[in-house]
């Protein structure tokens, strides 16, 4: 199993994705007088930030002409979640819901206190108890296709392999935008708050309505992905299980079986959307 590098490697002057993810990829030669602090401040980081990245035990130990890597840890972009939360279109029932999600009704029915399997409100708040965070496989006329026409643009938009975002962002909402995990997560492809905040500061993605924004949320995700399969050498497999499991984590202890599960319900899928 290759390992994903928990940080970003620099040692190109820029590096340029596509054009609408580019963001600076370098190394420091440190200067007589320099301090970390003042680098840090250079690049926009913060000290704990270079010298976590550069192994160093004391910050106020550098020095001139030492080599300093530049970048910032990568944080997670998805925790795993053990629900969701939907709320109930005009024509949807307590069996299509479940269907949907791949539960059963009973699952459904215990998780809302629903006592009538027949009644259910359009706009009324459901949970999902999503036990594996897995959605269920696509099935014939379950596609949201205006949705999903927004993830193949952003797909395109960030050089992906095609079907491959398409099919995570099934995975994470059934191509729903308004679906929110119980970590979290937010939105068509699943991106929590402080992830979103570094891919806006880091990554310099144009997605400030990532929250309430399909087109948004599917740029972000996209850039995401795009920034994994670029430190993994496009490895799909490893980009995917970084994307679910946080690249830190991946790194750190490996992939989780929960994350295996997860990669191989979204590559089985990529056909799918090619």
């Amino acid at each position: 199993m290759r390992r994903a590098r928990p940080f970003v490697l620099l040692g190109l002057a820029a590096v340029a994705l596509v054009p609408a993810l580019a963001f600076a990829l370098q190394q420091h030669t440190v200067l007589p007088g320099e301090t970390l602090s003042a680098i840090a401040d250079q690049y926009g980081f913060t000290v704990d930030d270079l010298a976590t990245v550069n192994n160093l035990t004391d910050p106020n130990l550098i020095f001139a002409g030492q080599t300093l890597e530049i970048g910032a840890e990568v944080p997670a972009a998805y925790s795993p979640p053990s629900s969701a939360d939907y709320t109930v279109a005009d024509g949807d029932t307590v069996t299509s819901i479940a269907d949907h999600f791949g539960i059963t009704v009973d699952a459904l029915l215990g998780a809302n206190t629903l006592t009538d399997p027949n009644i259910v409100l359009t706009g009324q708040d459901l949970s999902i108890p999503l036990s594996s965070g897995i959605v269920p496989m696509v099935t014939p006329g379950s596609l949201n296709t205006g949705n999903g026409e927004i993830v193949r643009q952003a797909e395109a938009e960030y050089g992906l392999p095609t079907g491959l975002l398409q099919a995570l962002a099934w995975q994470e909402s059934g191509w729903q935008q308004g679906i929110t995990s119980d970590a979290g997560a937010m939105g068509i492809t699943q991106i929590v708050p402080d992830t979103a905040d570094w891919a806006l500061n880091i990554l310099g993605v144009d997605a400030a309505n990532w929250q309430t924004s399909v087109t948004d949320n599917a740029r972000m995700g996209a850039a995401i992905l795009a920034f994994y399969m670029l430190g993994t050498g496009n490895d799909e497999h490893l980009s995917l299980a970084a994307y679910y499991q946080g690249w830190q984590s991946v790194q750190d202890i490996g992939i989780l079986p929960e994350t295996e599960a997860y990669v191989d319900n979204v590559l089985a899928m990529v056909p799918l959307f090619q």
